[in-house]
């Protein structure tokens, strides 16, 4: 436990840490570093990450992906639910810094989308009692993403106006884990 405790932290560090103006070849060092310890010395099978700051892009990979490969920036990664730790923070982070209060719309922030409600506030998104249909749910998004294309890169507006099927319930009447939830917080 406290491997993935400071595997999250610096995790954390590198996603939350400002960066200003380009990325520099000092803070390239700092994320080369960080990834060789967290594979060196701490232990992590296989580390990915990638800062985009501006036009600027830096990518890096350490460990492997497999017994014989080694892991590098061009292989896909199923990164699931701890992304959703990760937003629920940064949506937290926001609130503290006076930029949104969890009673806000989603109305306020994003554009209109079929089959959601704009009056669905972001606390309802953070608790799953929005009563959004979970478009993983939807046969035809693994039809037409997962399965033909799994290493395609999926946009969250297209998946918002195309796999998102009519709500399960009225916001805030019921608990359902839903990942529309936590893509339109990500957005």
């Amino acid at each position: 436990m406290k491997n993935f405790s400071l595997v999250f932290l610096l995790c954390c560090t590198f996603c939350y840490s400002p960066i200003h103006g380009q990325i520099t070849d000092a803070l390239i060092q700092e994320y080369e570093d960080g990834l060789d310890h967290l594979v060196n010395e701490v232990g992590a099978v296989g580390m990915a990450m990638a800062i985009k700051q501006g036009d600027d892009i830096w990518s890096g990979a350490r460990g492997i992906s497999s017994i014989i490969d080694p892991l590098s920036v061009n292989h896909p990664l199923a990164l699931g639910s701890i992304t959703k730790t990760i937003v629920s923070a940064c949506i937290l982070q926001m609130m503290e810094e006076g930029k949104l209060d969890l009673g806000d719309q989603i109305g306020d922030y994003l554009p209109t989308y079929p089959n959601v409600l704009p009056t669905i506030t972001i606390e309802q998104l953070l608790y799953h009692t929005s009563g959004l249909y979970d478009y993983t749910n939807n046969i035809a998004y693994g039809n037409t993403t997962i399965l033909l294309d799994p290493s395609g890169i999926q946009i969250p507006d297209q998946i918002m106006e195309n796999f998102v099927l009519t709500s399960n319930f009225s916001p805030g009447v019921k608990q359902e884990y839903s990942n529309t939830n936590y893509l339109l917080l990500g957005m």
